[in-house]
């Protein structure tokens, strides 16, 4: 499952949705992978509740005009503070 432009709490009311849907075919959420793009700015809490919510993959937006503005750019920092350093290629 993908969710796109979400907050944590339309994701929480998406996986209660989703969890019943599952059930109703015998399966549950450990069946598949749930991936998300947040709505907005994002925050280190923002991160921590979509990984305490069960989510596998948070694709996050960087807003850049190539590849050397992302590596760069301000939210490179922010997200080498929050996951650590490493080599962005």
């Amino acid at each position: 499952m993908f969710g796109y432009n979400l907050t944590p709490d339309e994701l929480d009311q998406n996986l209660e949705r989703l969890d019943v849907l599952l059930a109703e075919v015998g399966r549950s959420r450990s069946d598949v992978k749930i991936q998300v793009s947040p709505r907005g700015c994002y925050d280190a809490d923002m991160l921590s509740r979509f990984r305490d919510s069960g989510v596998d993959q948070v694709v996050l937006p960087l807003f850049a005009r190539d590849a050397d503005d992302t590596r760069r750019g301000p939210a490179t920092d922010w997200i080498c503070a929050c996951f650590g350093s490493g080599e962005w290629t």
